[in-house]
């Protein structure tokens, strides 16, 4: 009988249970053993291994359009600094908006996303993945980041109804809600603050890209892993297996909670190896970011890049709002 390898058996295990799009366990493993397999990261579970093909993530975001109209309050500043005009917002100032969510402002900027070779070593090679070759990646519009993770409260207030699996506080993070049903909350609560003024013309919510995100994660971090992650972040070392209320942890330097841990936050970002490798060519893949409640540390970095089906829902993913200017 065929010993399976420490990848190959999770191979058949997510075959079996219909979650990969491979029907017949036989032909994943001949993709595994040739180096074709998807990334399991794409499951609802952290993987022990991954042999997908690397791919270089390309630097550019999409380039939001600078507004021309009038605005108010932290956007007004925000369109200061987006045309070079000596800027009198800072870094950390916030705005609430009408649920209760608090949204920080990041300045534009440039910074070095992925990870060295050398956090290969302080974990495992096969958690530090050639996907996260580092790179310079230039950010020339500032943009709103929440504050928090979107709260089971806030998703209520907007969507009448509570997909969560885990209860027992509106500060809860809201889970079980795929990147299809978070834009969905994007579009109603732009649509919302648009009717009351709240939203100045020209200005959305939207997820951040995934580097948008991971500049946001950072705050100035340099590229290497470093730092107790138990002060920042509710993992599967702390957290009892289950989601945590949010900013119950220490911030950023920036200001943001639960950037790492609690449940993975969707991206705008496509995952562009997921998709080639998926059966389907109709089936988008999106990045998710950040570790959740089950993840081990290794998973809890800001280089560490996931994804899966945008339709995918469960207690690991959630998301984080942004507001940019309309494209």
């Amino acid at each position: 009988m065929m010993n399976n390898s420490p990848l190959q058996q999770p191979v058949i295990e997510e075959c079996r249970s219909g979650r990969l799009p491979f029907p017949c366990p036989i032909a994943a493993l001949l993709l595994c053993a040739a180096g074709l397999f998807p990334d399991l990261r794409a499951l609802d579970r952290d993987p022990t291994e991954s042999q997908a093909p690397a791919i270089q993530v390309s630097g550019s975001m999409d380039r939001e359009q600078r507004r021309t109209e009038p605005a108010t309050s932290v956007f007004a500043q925000a369109e200061v600094v987006s045309t070079s005009v000596s800027p009198t917002f800072k870094t950390g100032s916030t705005h609430t908006n009408t649920i209760g969510l608090v949204l920080i402002y990041i300045p534009a900027g440039s910074f070095e996303m992925g990870s060295p070779m050398e956090d290969a070593d302080l974990f495992t090679s096969s958690t530090r993945s050639r996907d996260e070759d580092l790179h310079f990646v230039d950010l020339p519009q500032p943009f709103l980041l929440g504050r928090t993770e979107v709260t089971q409260g806030q998703w209520r207030a907007v969507m009448g109804n509570s997909p969560s699996k885990f209860t027992g506080s509106d500060d809860l993070p809201v889970e079980q809600v795929s990147w299809n049903d978070a834009m969905a909350f994007c579009a109603k609560l732009t649509a919302i603050e648009h009717s009351s003024g709240a939203l100045p013309a020209g200005w959305l919510y939207t997820l951040p890209t995934e580097e948008q995100w991971e500049y946001a994660c950072r705050a100035g971090m340099p590229a290497s892993y470093s730092g107790e992650l138990d002060p920042l972040a509710w993992y599967a070392e702390n957290s009892g297996m289950k989601t945590q209320p949010v900013a119950t942890k220490a911030p950023n330097a920036w200001g943001l909670y639960d950037m790492l841990g609690n449940v993975w936050e969707w991206t705008r970002t496509h995952h562009l190896d997921l998709e080639k490798y998926a059966t389907s060519q109709n089936i988008p893949f999106r990045v998710d970011r950040g570790g959740a409640y089950g993840s081990g540390a290794q998973f809890c970095r800001p280089a560490y890049r996931s994804g899966r089906d945008q339709s995918a829902r469960d207690p690991g993913i959630g998301f984080r709002l942004a507001a940019v200017p309309s494209p």
